[in-house]
């Protein structure tokens, strides 16, 4: 699946609303009041200089028009953050790539979940990595290395963020109903922006079936396929969904990523419902709204 790489911010979700506000000037018609009685011209009335006469035709000029001055918009798309003013004043993001506590911030909270049906299931996990780096995360042998970025536990390790927090989603009315996590990483450098891409250029090869020993008894067979429909928030946005096949059982899984910036937003869900359908989309589009007003693009 190709990268949707976006010039400009995506259009606002289901989720949380950052309303634009438009500034709208309109020009004051001058009004020439001096006691000049009932005779006033054209140009003292409304400010618009009045027609000249040609001295050798003898017929009227149409006066000269300026052009109406532009007024500064503010648009307040998803993403340019709270208090956005005027072009060229654009709110300040932190330094550098977010910290933990900075990503576990800028999760949703429960009280912007009331339009998703969802609530907050389980505590968060979150890691400052950069002060006392970790190993690389192990990863499952994969017969096919290509591949071997699906299999991690984590596809945003493929990036060595350099923070990350994760907070789990359930339906609340329904204890099989839906059920969701999103992880938030800050990468530095282009560590963050090479990952989305690489995933693309691996998915091809990787729509065959690779074997992957997760510790099982017998390997798992995985495959993987692009999928359409994500919302499109943030800088790049990729989709894809993994089908895992052990003997006679198989279960899917479908994944979300976007970057803004030097921050990735991993949404992760089971089944195959499409990333546009209730509830993701609103999560989807409402987290990245919210993490871009906090952490900056």
């Amino acid at each position: 699946m190709r990268t949707i790489r976006l010039s400009r911010f995506g259009t606002p979700g289901l989720g949380i609303a950052l309303l634009g506000v438009v500034l709208l000037g309109a020009s004051a018609c001058d009004s020439d009041s001096g006691g000049g009685g009932a005779e006033a011209t054209a140009g003292q009335v409304t400010g618009v200089p009045g027609p000249t006469v040609d001295p050798e035709a003898g017929t009227p000029v149409p006066p000269k028009s300026e052009p109406t001055p532009v007024r500064p918009v503010v648009t307040g798309k998803p993403g340019e953050g709270k208090g956005s003013s005027l072009p060229g004043k654009p709110s300040a993001p932190p330094t550098g790539p977010a910290t933990a506590p900075q990503l576990t911030a800028a999760l949703l909270a429960q009280a912007e979940l009331a339009a998703t049906g969802l609530r907050v299931d389980g505590p968060d996990r979150a890691k400052d990595t950069a002060p006392n780096p970790d190993p690389p995360p192990a990863v499952p042998a994969v017969d096919r290395p290509e591949c071997a970025v699906f299999a991690q536990v984590s596809v945003f390790d493929g990036g060595a963020p350099e923070a990350w927090a994760h907070r789990e989603y359930a339906d609340a009315a329904k204890p099989g109903g839906a059920r969701l996590g999103v992880t938030l990483s800050s990468h530095r450098d282009d560590r963050g922006a090479a990952l989305l891409p690489a995933l693309d250029r691996a998915m091809a090869g990787c729509s065959a079936e690779f074997a992957v020993r997760a510790g099982g008894p017998a390997p798992e067979q995985w495959s993987v396929a692009p999928v359409d429909g994500a919302p499109l928030a943030g800088d790049e946005t990729t989709a894809y969904r993994v089908t895992v096949r052990t003997g006679t059982e198989t279960r899917v899984e479908t994944v979300v990523l976007v970057r803004f910036g030097a921050t990735t937003a991993q949404f992760v869900y089971p089944g195959d419902a499409a990333p546009d359908a209730a509830p993701y989309a609103a999560v989807i589009t409402g987290q990245v709204q919210k993490a871009r007003a906090l952490l900056g693009r």
